[in-house]
């Protein structure tokens, strides 16, 4: 579960993402990192059912000045053993409705990739209704091994089953780990109006494996609604005027391996009430001087802002899958 801070001033740097009821605990503290890497990486066997979760290292490393050697949270006013770092660790890797990972936060990664596909998520698809024909939607890899690019191809289609146009595109998430979601978005030429049907389909499209790591930890600062607000300025990202502003999210992502991210990003999809992706958005991530983060060492941490105009209402407060990846 992100941690959504609706405030104008960005919060501490050292802030890390948390869940559930133990936000209020954890939020307490300073929460410095201790350099622990991870190598909690997705994978599963050729041939298994049930992949493996890419989950960050223990909060109890992660956050060592935290927790005592019980694993209690260590407050001001003595030891709270009510929710311990186990229990922590627990909660952020979560169930399908909603994981704390690696690399990725949000809900739709599952642990079963019985299916041996690459597949896309119908009922979170949704498809422009006039003028070009656009779609946006998810793509889940149901397979054993990490989607290098994954890819959709829509077949538009007329009343008469004739083909209008073959409509394709790559996810910006690369690589797509087993059970890992991954957004798409695809833009055509011909009129909405005139496709009566379209056939799905999604493969990898292969190619050399990407440099740099996923093993990425998220942590979402704060997010500002879109409408008629004050104007932020973060030095990384800056508003004028009264508005009407665009919706915000703004936060970083640390680097937990032991080798560096090159080209580090953060991609960002919302759901809306029917559960089909209302918007998408990435960013490249930069340094606090609004420069380019061309790579990230170990432990080293960089900011990103995702930016969504146009009919952004309310994502503030709708369901939101992040992924970080190095390019």
């Amino acid at each position: 579960m992100v941690l959504q801070m609706l405030s104008s001033a960005p919060a501490p740097r050292t802030l890390r993402p948390l869940a559930g009821a133990l936000v209020a605990l954890v939020a307490l503290a300073s929460l410095a990192g201790c350099g622990v890497r991870s190598d909690h990486t997705a994978g599963a066997g050729e041939g298994d059912g049930e992949a493996t979760l890419p989950t960050l290292p223990p909060v109890e490393e992660r956050q060592s000045a935290l927790y005592d050697e019980d694993g209690c949270l260590v407050l001001a006013e003595g030891r709270d053993c009510g929710a311990t770092a186990d229990d922590l660790d627990e909660a952020l890797a979560g169930d399908e409705s909603d994981r704390t990972l690696a690399g990725f936060e949000g809900p739709l990664f599952t642990t079963d990739v019985s299916a041996g596909v690459v597949h896309v998520l119908d009922d979170t698809v949704a498809v422009s209704t006039s003028g070009p024909w656009r779609a946006q939607g998810l793509v889940r890899n149901e397979t054993t091994s990490p989607v290098v690019a994954a890819t959709v191809t829509a077949v538009l289609r007329d009343g008469a089953g004739a083909e209008l146009e073959r409509v394709k595109a790559t996810s910006p998430v690369a690589p797509v780990r087993p059970g890992e979601p991954a957004p798409f978005v695809l833009e055509g030429t011909v009129d909405a109006a005139a496709v009566a049907s379209v056939e799905w389909s999604a493969t990898d499209g292969g190619g050399a494996a990407l440099p740099g790591t996923r093993d990425l930890e998220l942590t979402t600062y704060f997010v500002e609604a879109a409408g008629a607000r004050d104007a932020i300025d973060l030095g990384v990202y800056a508003e004028t005027g009264p508005g009407p502003h665009p919706f915000v999210l703004y936060g970083s992502i640390t680097d937990l391996a032991g080798i560096d991210a090159t080209r580090p990003a953060v991609v960002g999809a919302w759901l809306g009430d029917d559960g089909r992706v209302r918007a998408v958005s990435q960013a490249d991530a930069v340094r606090l001087d609004g420069s380019p983060a061309d790579s990230l060492g170990p432990d080293e941490l960089a900011d990103f802002v995702l930016v969504v105009g146009g009919d952004a209402g309310g994502l503030e407060a709708a369901p939101v899958l992040l992924w970080a990846v190095s390019r």
